[in-house]
């Protein structure tokens, strides 16, 4: 599999276009066969009103060591697909629970994976009492994606 990074695109374009300028920075003909997934997609306002967008992108296509040679780009290399998997349920071989500290994200995520595998994790935070935390949850915009993604975590009372 081959990524591009830090492929720029004007802000108003379609996908021909974005396929051509992927061609021509991989040093592709029309005729060869490639297939590409869009990784990331973002906004450039550094250089107003010039707005563009700026791709990573993955592509499939034969003969990647070749291609990867005659590129000679440094934003275009060559990637291993990684799997990654939440490991499955676990017999806790102790009474006492995993404890998380900190509810930022990483911690929250933490806490969901051990919530998914069948333990029962206790989560410390500091900070504001729960009363307080959850009118400032309340108040942000997302507390619905909160609630659901982590219903068992964010659960009060």
């Amino acid at each position: 599999m081959i990524r591009i990074n830090q492929i720029k695109m004007p802000l108003h374009h379609d996908a021909a276009a974005l396929e051509q300028k992927i061609r021509k920075r991989l040093g592709l003909s029309g005729g060869q066969e490639l297939r590409y997934r869009i990784l990331r997609k973002s906004i450039d306002a550094r250089k107003k009103p010039e707005l563009s967008l700026v791709y990573s992108v993955e592509v499939s296509a034969s003969g990647e060591e070749k291609i990867i040679k005659r590129a000679n780009d440094p934003n275009v290399t060559i990637v291993k697909q990684t799997d990654y998997h939440l490991p499955g349920a676990v017999s806790p071989t102790s009474s006492i629970p995993p404890v998380i500290v900190r509810a930022g994200p990483a911690g929250l995520f933490c806490a969901y994976a051990l919530t998914m595998s069948g333990c029962a994790p206790v989560v410390l935070e500091r900070g504001r009492s729960v009363t307080e935390r959850t009118k400032d949850v309340e108040r942000s915009s997302c507390v619905s994606y909160l609630l659901f993604v982590f219903p068992t975590i964010c659960a009060c009372g």
